[in-house]
């Protein structure tokens, strides 16, 4: 249990205060198929691997592409050129909550209590 508390509140501030490698952060997908076959939805990391074909690097189906979640519209950039002050720090505290939701619940532990956020600052 102090654990799980330990691992969350550590990992929330290095968020927060930008203490993080973008590699610890990135999603790695393989892509299943060419990019230019995916017509009906574009999956984020098919909307990465088009920012490095972009910029003249080849991407070809059973690459895996490397990605970290941005605020920007496409909501995305290639590992290879993202940058911290890129990165939606709000999304990866979403995941960071959703991932352990489910252990919190069962133990009773409540994510705010963790990272020592009261009701009232919800609120501001």
């Amino acid at each position: 249990r102090e654990k799980i508390e330990e691992i969350i509140k550590t990992w929330y501030y290095k968020l927060k205060k930008g203490e993080f490698e973008l590699e610890d952060l990135s999603f790695k997908v393989m892509l299943s198929k060419n990019v230019d076959r995916y017509v009906k939805t574009t999956p984020p990391h098919v909307k990465a691997a088009k920012k490095l074909i972009n910029r003249g690097i080849s991407v070809v189906a059973g690459d895996i592409i490397s990605y970290v979640k941005t605020k920007d519209r496409d909501g995305v950039e290639p590992l290879e050129f993202a940058r911290k002050d890129q990165v939606d720090i709000d999304k990866y505290v979403e995941y960071l909550t959703s991932a352990f939701g489910q252990v919190l619940d069962a133990l009773g532990i409540d994510f705010d209590k963790i990272i020592g956020v009261t009701s009232l600052e919800h609120f501001m």
